[in-house]
């Protein structure tokens, strides 16, 4: 890991790493009406300050009960916003691949990282994750994905080598070439909703979609046995920490996006959630629900 990298300025609510030691009064995360800033106020750690706290933080791995090559990262105790990564390991040759960020990073973690094949892509569903994944970045000597629709929110770009800024609505990763959707098991989707590049990662062989907060899983989506009707699985969310909810074009959007790829398991960007099993078809039960209770009965959605 870079030295120089240990005392750059780490927003301590959303753990977004700037770039810069000093002289910051806010972070435009946790400034924008999506997030909050707590009640104490803004505060700031470094990397430094992380790494030497009588806490004593660690990334703990998780490896997926019913698919050996999910493994979810996690910092404990909790740190920021709390979310998981998921390190997806690739058996074609391409590599792995990092879905999502979190801040704390030590040689613990690298070491253990790459003992199981390194990193050679690491994709953000959106600027919330944005974390120290440019300095993820760096020690796995790999790219990073970022939505150009998200741009604005960059906060540390690093020396500009690895930072990678994709458009369009489709990233195949890992390939040879970008555009290849034959060599590619890994395609990163643009749904837009929470943020304008906000995406989700669609593992194909394995049939995951993984949604960080892009979709929501819910408590009444983790159980299945004789649901009523009307019971949502996901939620979609303009601003989850406020809870204000995405207009219904947006969640329609969301839907459009991803109708037409095979999955049947979703994980989110938090412990505990992973929904198993027909996935697909309760997100557009989910996102129907929704919309209407929203009071949109007649909206298009409903014509599909």
């Amino acid at each position: 890991m870079d030295p120089s990298a240990l005392d750059l300025l780490i927003c301590s609510t959303c753990g977004v790493q700037y770039d810069t030691t000093s002289g910051l009064k806010s972070c435009k995360i946790c400034d924008d009406p999506r997030q909050y800033v707590p009640p104490s106020g803004q505060s700031w750690a470094t990397l430094r300050s992380l790494q030497a706290s009588p806490v004593k933080y660690r990334n703990v791995f998780t490896t997926d009960p019913e698919n050996p090559n999910l493994i979810s990262i996690q910092t404990a105790p909790k740190f920021a916003i709390g979310q998981r990564a998921f390190l997806c390991l690739d058996g074609s040759g391409f590599g792995n691949i990092l879905w999502d960020c979190i801040t704390y990073l030590d040689d613990e973690t690298i070491r253990h990282i790459n003992s199981l094949g390194g990193i050679r892509a690491i994709v953000i569903s959106h600027p919330h994750y944005f974390s120290t994944s440019i300095q993820w970045a760096d020690a796995f000597n790999c790219d990073l994905y970022i939505s150009a629709e998200d741009e604005e929110w960059v906060a540390n770009r690093g020396d500009g080598h690895g930072l990678k800024l994709w458009k369009g609505k489709r990233l195949f990763l890992p390939s040879q070439a970008l555009d290849s959707a034959q060599s590619s098991d890994f395609v990163a989707i643009k749904t837009g909703g929470h943020f304008p590049g906000s995406s989700v990662l669609w593992w194909k062989s394995a049939k995951k979609l993984l949604i960080a907060d892009t979709i929501m899983i819910v408590p009444s989506g983790l159980y299945r046995v004789d649901r009523p009707p009307g019971t949502v699985s996901y939620s979609f969310m303009w601003s989850y920490p406020n809870y204000i909810p995405l207009p219904p074009d947006d969640v329609h959007g969301i839907w459009k996006a991803i109708e037409d790829i095979d999955f049947e398991d979703t994980h989110g960007a938090f412990t505990g959630q992973d929904a198993r099993g027909n996935s697909k078809s309760r997100i557009f039960e989910s996102a129907k629900i929704i919309i209407r209770a929203l009071g949109y009965p007649d909206h298009p959605i409903f014509q599909e």
